[in-house]
């Protein structure tokens, strides 16, 4: 399964990195879940069409987190019938394909920051 760091996730559905980190710290996915201090979280490409449309869901309708993921959970999956006269869906294949662009510019443009310390100079 393809992963990407959460830097490089929150380029991709245009988040900023913080704001990807809680929406995902709320949620509490086993398939994203936080690792060690320092070290980025890996999240599955296939998880980002439904944190996007969390974020879209959240900042839209202001409708709370989890019920905005479980709701983009299922319209990934399909239409939502939310009552007899309301039904719900989401333009899936420009969502993917979004997502596929927005990656590939993310992957090129989005640097991993070196960890611990500074290597000597050789000129030293």
């Amino acid at each position: 399964m393809r992963a990407v760091t959460t830097t490089t996730a929150a380029a991709a559905i245009g988040l900023r990195k913080k704001a990807l980190d809680n929406l995902l710290g709320r949620l509490d996915l086993p398939e994203a879940a936080s690792g060690r201090q320092g070290v980025e979280r890996r999240i599955p490409v296939t998880l980002l069409p439904e944190l996007l449309l969390t974020a879209e869901l959240t900042d839209q309708l202001d409708m709370p987190i989890r019920s905005a993921f479980a709701l983009a959970r299922r319209l990934v999956a399909g239409e939502v019938a939310l009552g007899p006269f309301l039904n719900v869906r989401a333009e899936t294949a420009a969502l993917g394909l979004e997502i596929d662009r927005q990656l590939e510019v993310a992957i090129e443009t989005v640097v991993r920051r070196p960890r611990g310390r500074p290597r000597a100079s050789a000129e030293e």
